[in-house]
């Protein structure tokens, strides 16, 4: 059974995208830095990071990168799942899945 590489990057560069569109949308609400440091503890790392105010340029920058690249490696990631099977038939394009 394989994946589509189209629809897999599509998948991965959407969760990609949205994730970093709520980055942003903290920044610009001033609700990242605790959101940051809480992280930042839970991982028993301790910086002094200086968060920069909100722009929408390089907001966009961000989302419009970040969906650029999931979308390359859920695609190199599809592609290598089709590559190491054995079955040609792939999922979302000839045929539905019925378990």
């Amino acid at each position: 059974m394989s994946i589509s590489s189209t629809r897999a990057g599509a998948a991965l560069g959407g969760v990609a995208g949205i994730i970093h569109l709520g980055w942003a949308t903290l920044v610009f609400l001033g609700w990242a830095r605790p959101i940051l440091e809480f992280v930042l503890w839970m991982h028993f790392i301790n910086l002094p990071v200086t968060l920069d105010p909100f722009d929408v340029g390089r907001a966009a920058v961000l989302v419009v990168v970040t969906t650029i690249l999931g979308f390359i490696a859920g695609s190199l990631a599809a592609g290598l799942w089709n590559h190491l099977q054995l079955d040609g038939s792939v999922i979302g394009v000839d045929e539905t899945i019925a378990h």
